[in-house]
């Protein structure tokens, strides 16, 4: 596996680079948060109707990594991360002061995850600054895609390099997802393989 991860971080390492990737439930596809020209190659090849940009989950190797890219955490993203991360818990927190709004634009909110799966840990660990920003693997708003095969037959070329990963995507827990507003009010807007209490 060690060269599976080295051949993804080098195309990760382009800044047109799009690399598919295990996630959770699904294949995501992924490139380095601040490389424009993938994230925009992520969005055309996708050609999803909602404005992919602002959709991107950032992948934290661990909460220091992600924090240049949140605006002010609340208390209550702070508890969050602490009991729940790594794990399938993703935060939609407010984007002010982040470094990611500056790229993807107008989104008010970014979307944050430092995820227990060992292969992409390891993946976030060989990257600069331990972060990905990555998007479901689906074509025109289809359903997500959880084999390697389903993305070479979709995407072929377009896709740089798939990291192969079929069970890790086959047996994950759909992600629960948690939006907290700047007050730190918690709202949950879908339930996953973690229970929040």
């Amino acid at each position: 596996m060690a060269f599976e991860l080295l051949n993804a971080v080098s195309y990760l390492e382009r800044p047109d680079g799009v690399v598919a990737v295990p996630g959770l439930d699904s294949y995501y596809l992924a490139a380095h948060p601040f490389h424009e020209e993938a994230l925009r190659r992520i969005h055309r090849i996708t050609r999803h109707t909602r404005e992919t940009r602002e959709g991107f989950l950032l992948l934290g190797y661990d909460q220091a990594a992600l924090l240049p890219y949140c605006g002010e955490l609340s208390a209550s993203a702070k508890t969050l991360m602490h009991q729940h991360w790594p794990g399938s818990l993703v935060l939609i927190l407010p984007a002010e002061g982040s470094v990611f709004k500056d790229i993807v634009g107008l989104s008010e909110q970014v979307k944050v995850m430092q995820p227990e799966c060992k292969l992409l840990r390891s993946l976030l660990s060989m990257i600069p600054g331990g972060v990905l920003a990555v998007s479901c693997a689906s074509k025109n708003n289809a359903a997500p895609m959880s084999t390697a095969m389903e993305i070479y037959n979709a995407f072929g070329e377009d896709v740089d390099y798939v990291l192969p990963g079929d069970d890790l995507v086959q047996e994950a827990s759909s992600p629960t997802v948690v939006s907290i507003w700047q007050n730190g009010e918690i709202h949950l807007l879908r339930s996953g393989g973690i229970v929040l209490d």
